[in-house]
């Protein structure tokens, strides 16, 4: 009797830990969903503004020649305005994927200055505003998910301290931010502990997850409806 009884208390559990499982990869897939339909719909609605275009191809990690018009429509947009703060993090953003691109490419030098210009601007919207909480979130997003190599997980620890401290901040983006801090973490004490190694193996970090429908709600769309 007591063997059936653990036999049948194994089976429950197995059942237990795959519908959860289940779960878990239903809701990926329907946030997926969401968030492809909200931008799709975005990107209708901002039909004729380049700015809002631009931001939007490189929120959706465009390439090649279409991340190359969105940093050139981004740079043209800030000689424009220089106070557009969301633009130029942004402009940030767009030049670090061309960094990305040159280095899958074994063009490191082009990737080093990509990346040096990239870090540049987006530093700069976001120190240029400390009470921004987008423009913290928007930096974060960026340095949680750093190789350890460049030491920006150090700004991420302190930007999501600020995040989490700030009732601002809507509580559905808390689990990202958690998410973010404990990346950050992590790759800090990767940047310790390799220290002197393999630069490859310094730079090597698992890439940023998509925006989630909590993201793209709450600091995507504010910033792509914003009126210059």
């Amino acid at each position: 009797m007591g063997s059936k009884f653990k036999a049948l208390l194994r089976g429950t559990l197995c059942a237990m830990l795959f519908a959860s499982a289940q779960a878990m990869a239903d809701n990926a897939t329907s946030d997926a969903a969401r968030s492809a339909a909200t931008l799709a719909a975005l990107s209708a609605q901002s039909t004729g503004d380049a700015r809002a275009q631009a931001i939007l191809a490189i929120a959706q990690r465009a390439s090649g020649s279409d991340l190359d018009h969105a940093v050139s429509t981004l740079r043209t947009t800030l000689m424009r305005d220089p106070a557009d703060l969301n633009a130029k993090m942004y402009y940030g953003y767009g030049l670090l994927r061309l960094a990305r691109q040159y280095l899958a490419n074994k063009n490191f030098m082009q990737a080093a200055e990509r990346a040096k210009q990239g870090f540049f601007y987006v530093d700069e919207a976001a120190d240029s505003a400390p009470d921004d909480w987008r423009l913290r979130y928007q930096r974060t997003r960026v340095d949680a998910f750093a190789p350890p190599s460049t030491g920006r997980c150090v700004i991420a620890l302190k930007d999501t301290a600020y995040l989490k401290s700030n009732a601002a901040v809507p509580r559905d983006l808390m689990p990202m931010i958690d998410f973010m801090r404990g990346r950050a973490q992590d790759v800090c004490r990767q940047g310790s502990s390799l220290a002197g190694g393999n630069p490859e193996q310094a730079s090597a970090v698992a890439p940023a997850p998509p925006m989630t429908p909590a993201e793209i709600a709450n600091v995507l769309e504010p910033i792509v409806k914003e009126q210059r």
